[in-house]
């Protein structure tokens, strides 16, 4: 074959394989879908520590600004398998992080398998994203599950079905499995079952750590959104890692069994404005027991505050609010603390 026949054929498979990639790029822009939110404000946080029956007590107050933004990236590969990235902003660190990232293969009908780096989802606050929750900051109670990493992202592997059923309520069951660097596994799982506007929730979560104690933890939750209410409530209880392994070191053997409960209200009152479309009073409360067998050793939120919104999509949102906390401990030291903050933030989403 001559010289030039040779090139001309190169050539056209060059040219033949570029307008290949080239479609295969226009199909896969096709399937990439992104959304992200931002959120922007100031706050003003007050500490108290002290204890009784002597003059001790320390003070500390700071005023925070607020300054997120978070792009989440959702490519479909095929019909089965598609990835999700989420790429994370924050004005405490400066730089980008991927905050979280998974894919997701869809088996048969509404079941997947899912792996990355994923939310174990353990109740519904752990389930919402930040912008849709109707406070600025997660609770007292996520707090306190955070505590012993039993909330939050880490490496994760997910078996997920769903029931769809044109008469009664949906069930939706997951089974999660995960671990991190500080050589902890978790395993929890959730049955949620799901009507139009309400849902019941019944989850569990089984820990192992290596370096402390083994814990389980059992809730069941109920929410429904029946305009113009939204309640949300969780019950809790299992074993305090933490504390436990406190008490083992004081000579202790029992472990701690603990209580906590968590309720939220809010109430929305449509507006007849074409910039603002209403506002929403929130009421919520969180009562912790870390141990029932010390029945002073409590922790408790309260929190109050509204919520401005500008679209009725929620995708605009100015969100206000103050909470306290306090916590007890009834012990020798009898010790107190105090938390007061107040919030207010301009949350956008897209």
């Amino acid at each position: 074959m001559p010289c030039t026949a040779r090139i001309a054929i190169f050539l056209l498979m060059i040219v033949l394989r570029s307008a290949q990639s080239h479609a295969e790029g226009i199909r896969l822009a096709k399937n990439l879908k992104f959304k992200g939110d931002f959120e922007t404000g100031l706050g003003y946080v007050d500490n108290s520590f002290g204890q009784r029956g002597i003059d001790f007590q320390v003070s500390t107050s700071e005023y925070v600004l607020a300054l997120r933004a978070e792009l989440i990236f959702a490519l479909e590969l095929s019909e089965r398998l598609s990835t999700v990235v989420s790429l994370e902003g924050d004005g405490k660190e400066p730089g980008v992080r991927i905050r979280k990232g998974w894919v997701d293969y869809r088996l048969v009908g509404q079941t997947r398998l899912l792996a990355g780096n994923l939310k174990r989802d353990f109740g519904f606050e752990d389930a919402s994203s930040r912008h849709n929750l109707r406070t600025v900051n997660r609770s007292l109670l996520y707090e306190y599950f955070d505590s012993f990493n039993a909330v939050g992202y880490d490496a994760s592997a997910r078996y997920r079905t769903r029931w769809l059923r044109q008469a009664g309520p949906n069930h939706v069951v997951f089974f999660n499995v995960s671990g991190n660097g500080s050589q902890q596994v978790f395993f929890n799982g959730s049955w949620t079952i799901d009507w139009t506007r309400t849902r019941v929730l019944a989850s569990e979560l089984f820990g192992i750590d290596v370096n402390s104690e083994n814990f389980g933890i059992f809730g069941a939750g109920f929410e429904t959104a029946r305009q113009p209410w939204y309640v949300e409530s969780e019950l809790y209880s299992g074993k305090d890692p933490n504390l436990t392994a406190v008490l083992k070191r004081m000579g202790e053997r029992k472990s701690a069994k603990f209580v906590a409960v968590r309720a939220l209200g809010a109430f929305l009152v449509s507006l007849p404005f074409t910039a603002v479309t209403g506002i929403e009073p929130v009421l919520s409360g969180v009562y912790i027991m870390p141990n029932v067998a010390d029945a002073g050793l409590t922790q408790a939120q309260g929190a109050a505050g509204f919520n401005i919104l500008f679209d009725q999509a929620r995708a605009v949102i100015w969100k206000n609010d103050a909470d306290v906390v306090y916590a007890n401990d009834p012990s020798e030291r009898t010790l107190h603390a105090r938390r007061f903050s107040a919030q207010t933030r301009i949350c956008v989403s897209w």
